[in-house]
């Protein structure tokens, strides 16, 4: 390939794939938050003096669950292999009542997918806010139409970008519980859940670009955001 050819963009088949990988992707959250959930949920019902035959019986209505009952006298454990077993419920049984039904998970996914996309999304504040300022960056944004200085409309556009991409940053920050609430109550999650899809379908536009490097640099980084948004959007 010559220096004044245009790379060659995805093929529809690649685009395709690209489009059940992140269908799959999204399942797959979804799937491992509902399952934590009920966990959780089915957890909480069991309060001391509950009967250990109606625990039994709540339990067998989950989907997702599994549980795994201890010597006779010992505790169940209530887990799920769809969350690659974070989510536990230690059961404690004494003269046929349940004693205490403990809720714990092994890692706070929301709240590190929380601190993740915002670390990456602040760098691409910082990146947006450049291209504003009039940094030559422009074969990594916008298409790559521009391999220099943007024009002053995109150069306008990368600047509303940092300021909704910063709120993006407060917001899935709050919602994944990694700082105190700072927006409107509603606000933090409905901006986490709409910023996840933006970053998703930035996804495609950063595979069609024209530039190469925008190609292999911005797409990544589009798939780490939209997947740690996501999360986070889902996790409660």
């Amino acid at each position: 390939m010559t220096p004044t050819q245009v790379p060659p963009r995805p093929s529809l088949p690649a685009l395709a794939g690209g489009l059940a990988a992140a269908v799959a992707v999204v399942v797959a959250v979804f799937v491992f938050f509902e399952a934590a959930i009920e966990v959780e949920v089915l957890c909480g019902t069991l309060g001391p003096g509950t009967p250990a035959a109606d625990a039994r019986a709540t339990l067998a209505t989950g989907t997702f669950l599994r549980v795994d009952e201890g010597p006779a006298g010992g505790p169940w454990l209530v887990h799920t292999g769809w969350d690659l077993g974070n989510a536990r419920c230690r059961v404690t049984t004494a003269d046929g009542e349940v004693r205490e039904a403990r809720f714990t998970r092994r890692v706070d996914v929301a709240r590190v997918a929380a601190l993740l996309g915002a670390a990456l999304a602040a760098a691409l504040v910082v990146f947006q806010v450049g291209l504003a300022a009039g940094a030559p960056w422009g074969a990594l944004a916008w298409g790559g139409r521009h391999r220099g200085r943007l024009p002053g409309s995109l150069r306008l556009g990368s600047l509303v970008a940092a300021a909704v991409v910063g709120v993006g940053v407060v917001a899935v920050l709050e919602r994944g519980g990694a700082v105190a609430a700072a927006l409107p109550a509603g606000i933090a999650g409905t901006l986490t859940a709409l910023l996840a899809g933006v970053f998703g379908l930035s996804i495609l536009g950063n595979r069609l670009s024209t530039s190469e490097l925008e190609r292999r640099i911005q797409t990544p980084v589009a798939v780490v955001l939209a997947v740690t948004f996501l999360v986070v959007a889902l996790s409660k």
